[in-house]
């Protein structure tokens, strides 16, 4: 069956309900599904994009499908060359497949490429496909665990321009 970010953030949000000991109502959690575009963007987020836009190619792995996406990336100051999603591979990050779609449609040689995510696990796939990666440390929340080892760490995207300019 084809991955749906809709049904996953779905369950998540019956779980988030469940584990405060609250009942979760399907409706509830399809107006959750359907807030993702309109989550905001972290404050540096546009300003560093339109810095690495004017540079190089962009591009975006996304664990949602295709819709929520479509108007997730409207908040951004600059639109992405490449958009690859859970959808369109039938895989979700970390699987290797999501990232192999995405370098298939990003061309040229893996080792040009720089991953950068909040997702520390993220580094593993990208690392042994060849990408360079860059983990953003934005929070305790954002290390999964995985004990996966980017080639550089940053605490948010405006470290990671001052790094490089």
């Amino acid at each position: 069956m084809k991955p749906s970010s809709s049904n996953v953030l779905g369950r998540i949000a019956q779980s988030v309900a469940e584990s405060v000991g609250v009942k979760s109502f399907p409706y509830l959690e399809a107006a959750f599904t359907r807030s993702l575009p309109t989550w905001p963007c972290f404050s540096e987020t546009n300003a560093c994009l339109t810095w690495l836009a004017r540079r190089c190619r962009l591009a975006i792995i996304s664990n949602v499908d295709d819709d929520l996406i479509s108007q997730t990336v409207r908040q951004f100051a600059v639109p992405f060359d490449v958009v690859v999603t859970s959808e369109q591979a039938w895989s979700y990050k970390p699987g290797r497949a999501i990232f192999k779609r995405a370098l298939r449609a990003i061309g040229g040689h893996p080792g040009e490429i720089i991953h950068i995510a909040e997702g520390r696990c993220e580094a593993t796939p990208a690392r042994a496909l060849g990408m360079r990666s860059i983990w953003v440390n934005r929070s305790p929340r954002s290390d999964d665990g995985s004990n996966a080892q980017p080639d550089a760490v940053v605490a948010n995207l405006t470290q990671l321009i001052e790094a490089v300019s």
